[in-house]
């Protein structure tokens, strides 16, 4: 995502995308799914995006996606920080698989 102003319509939308592209995954596949909807702010959108904004997005998307999957919203830079997400994701139990 490149404008920060638009970080919670672009959760909602995306979460929508990949709950259908789970759903038709998951009528053809013999294993199930998990969605994790990952989102990144461009570097040129961060000054725009405050952390209470990337936590409403990822809570909008969550709600968007019936709690059948997580979102993450990260800026950037702070991609290294993914596997770190991942992991506390798996903990919680939301997901069975390892971070690839």
């Amino acid at each position: 995502m490149r404008n920060g102003r638009t970080v919670h319509r672009n959760a909602r939308n995306r979460a929508e995308q990949s709950l259908a592209t789970v759903a038709r995954f998951n009528s053809v596949a013999v294993e199930r799914a998990a969605i994790w909807l990952v989102m990144i702010v461009a570097e040129e959108g961060i000054e725009e995006v405050t952390a209470s904004d990337l936590l409403k997005a990822e809570e909008t998307a969550t709600q968007f996606m019936l709690n059948r999957g997580a979102a993450t919203v990260v800026r950037e830079p702070d991609l290294e920080l993914l596997p770190q997400r991942f992991l506390s994701l798996a903990r919680a139990g939301r997901f069975e698989a390892d971070f690839i």
